[in-house]
């Protein structure tokens, strides 16, 4: 089964920066995968994968409520998303 590559940013760079997150994610590097993640939010704001993956580097690192709102601002953006 393939990976379905998420709409994310048109811009290469910004899909670098959400891909180094989601990888550091998987190596349990929270707070890096934090930093990541916000380069990808900081160059494209709808980022909607980003903010789900954030929220789930925080939610690995017991910040609740900021995964929460991660959480809500992804599903705020793309409602229709069943990532978000």
């Amino acid at each position: 089964m393939t990976e379905q590559q998420p709409s994310l940013p048109n811009n290469y760079d910004d899909w670098c920066w959400y891909r180094q997150g989601k990888k550091q994610n998987d190596e349990k590097q929270y707070e890096q995968a934090i930093a990541s993640f916000d380069r990808a939010i900081q160059r494209e704001s709808n980022a909607y994968e980003a903010l789900y993956g954030k929220g789930n580097a925080l939610f690995y690192l017991k910040r609740y409520e900021e995964a929460i709102d991660c959480y809500e601002r992804a599903a705020s953006i793309k409602p229709d998303s069943c990532i978000a």
